[in-house]
């Protein structure tokens, strides 16, 4: 019952916008449509002038208690976007309760993700946030409002990254490198696509290889892909990045008692995770030696024991700590690699120059490593290119106005929801040529060099930028070059069709490509 509900809801909701174009035509003008009319008339002409008045910027009608259903729809991120060529640069939309204000121009996008007072850096209080952590979304990092432990802890999982390549001088030394642990991935994931008979989605394979990746840095330990325990713990990923996605009850409170089951399952997934942590965390405890740091959890325990969270941190925030980092990248780096596998099928001529570039640098006796990054300045272009033109977060994480302030002269409430749309950055005609077009090219200047233009932000920008950015480059430069030096990607059939979904970042939809080593190409 409770699910036919919910799906005449939505249908409603998403319908109702042909309905309501329809209607004058349809309808015969009877006093109670009349009334409807009238109605909505006035509210609009209400909301338009509390709009005009309080120097709030521009936008489309919406419905009301609905809002703006673009936002609903497929595709939203292009869908509001293109609002822009009719309101301008800032605009405003309702969805649901929450009223939205978009930015699509640079100087807009990098005055708000920069913003000295920090007027952008809060989080919606979306019930999903709070579900996502224990029941309180400032134990998070990404859901958290920005305070100093947010930036404590923002700061623990940045630090703790960049000491796999600069480790402490008196911390004694790591017994791992992330380099080390995403080659070792890499090699077992190319020789499973060598055993793969016919053509086949990728995408469930690097998700898998993410997790094992994620699980030895933050607990030096693996599990194989037939193990329970992975299963677990990649199914809790997935019902968090599921429920990540445009939530209608986030917007719509009144429908939360029929997504009890959904927001049971997702709490009930996150206190799994938290106990399989503890037990882990437990044993960190009894075998931890400050000398030789093995992993996340032993950097973790001694940020706190060195007292570097200020005594801000207690359990529940170091459980919730764990919660993100394990679940850190599950949906950008495996979509990543599986649009960079897509685009290589769709683009055999890029696929072969990115290869010949590789020979020359690397050679055929040995695999690419970190250093040679730079001096690949066409297969780094590559992966730019689809970061761009695919865009996975396109207005990035929801940002709130924490007070009343003036941005680009309009007037922003407090608890507005801020949206950067990225999207139109790197897609803005003026910035990009032919910004439609896949061509790594543009990302290259005259001498063939790597040149990467500031306005180029896949990560976002501020206090509030991804902290993971430096774990993602590696793990995706790692993959592709590995398994572009040693395999080949075909499209299964003769044409490689590349559509998009999206909720919360841009996902491929399932396609299957062939991949066969170059030797036999």
């Amino acid at each position: 019952m409770n699910k036919t509900l919910i799906e005449s809801v939505t249908n409603l909701i998403l319908s109702s916008d042909e309905i309501f174009q329809s209607y004058v035509t349809k309808c015969n003008f009877r006093a109670p449509n009349i009334f409807f009319l009238l109605l909505t008339f006035c509210v609009s002409l209400v909301y338009l002038w509390r709009k005009q008045r309080t120097n709030y910027p521009p936008g489309p009608i919406s419905f009301p208690f609905i809002g703006n259903l673009d936002f609903f729809k497929s595709k939203s991120h292009i869908r509001v976007a293109n609002l822009r060529e009719l309101y301008g640069d800032i605009f405003s939309i309702k969805a649901g309760k929450w009223n939205i204000v978009v930015v699509c121009s640079q100087e807009g996008i990098l005055e708000g993700l920069t913003d000295p007072d920090n007027n952008f850096d809060g989080r919606p209080n979306f019930t999903v946030f709070h579900n996502l952590f224990m029941g309180n979304r400032q134990r998070g990092i990404s859901t958290a409002d920005f305070d100093l432990k947010t930036q404590i802890k923002r700061d623990f999982v940045i630090n703790s990254l960049n000491s796999h390549w600069n480790p402490h001088p008196d911390r004694g030394h790591l017994s791992y490198s992330v380099e080390k642990i995403v080659v070792k991935e890499t090699l077992s994931l190319m020789c499973f696509f060598l055993n793969e008979e016919g053509a086949f989605d990728p995408a469930e394979c690097f998700k898998f290889a993410h997790l094992h990746i994620m699980m030895t840095l933050l607990f030096e330990d693996t599990y194989d892909a037939d193990d329970p325990i992975t299963h677990e713990i990649y199914d809790s990923l997935e019902d968090r990045k599921e429920a990540m996605k445009i939530q209608l009850y986030n917007y719509f409170p009144f429908l939360k008692p029929f997504f009890k089951q959904q927001i049971r399952q997702v709490e009930e997934r996150a206190s799994l995770l938290t106990k399989f942590q503890r037990i882990l965390l437990n044993q960190h405890k009894d075998s931890y030696n400050p000398n030789d740091l093995r992993d996340f959890v032993d950097q973790l325990l001694i940020f706190i024991e060195a007292g570097e969270d200020r005594e801000l941190l207690d359990s529940d925030d170091m459980d919730c700590i764990l919660l993100e980092l394990a679940g850190g990248g599950f949906s950008s780096v495996p979509a990543l690699l599986t649009w960079l596998m897509g685009y290589m099928a769709a683009f055999p001529d890029v696929q072969t120059q990115m290869q010949k570039e590789m020979d020359q640098v690397v050679g055929r006796k040995r695999f690419p490593t970190l250093v040679d990054q730079p001096f690949l300045p066409y297969t780094m272009a590559i992966i730019l290119e689809v970061q761009r033109i695919v865009t996975l977060f396109p207005f990035l994480h929801p940002h709130r106005a924490v007070k009343n302030c003036l941005f680009q002269g309009y007037n922003i409430p407090k608890n507005t929801i801020m949206m950067f749309s990225v999207w139109s950055l790197h897609h803005d005609k003026k910035l990009w040529k032919n910004p439609s077009k896949f061509n790594p090219l543009r990302f290259l200047d005259s001498s063939g060099g790597l040149h990467i233009p500031e306005f180029f932000i896949p990560f976002g920008l501020g206090d509030r930028r991804c902290p993971g950015e430096s774990l993602v480059d590696v793990e995706v430069f790692i993959f592709f070059t590995h398994i572009m030096h040693q395999l080949y990607v075909r499209p299964e059939g003769t044409t490689h069709n590349l559509e998009s979904t999206y909720q919360q970042a841009v996902q491929p939809k399932p396609f299957k490509v062939k991949i066969i080593s170059r030797e036999e190409y």
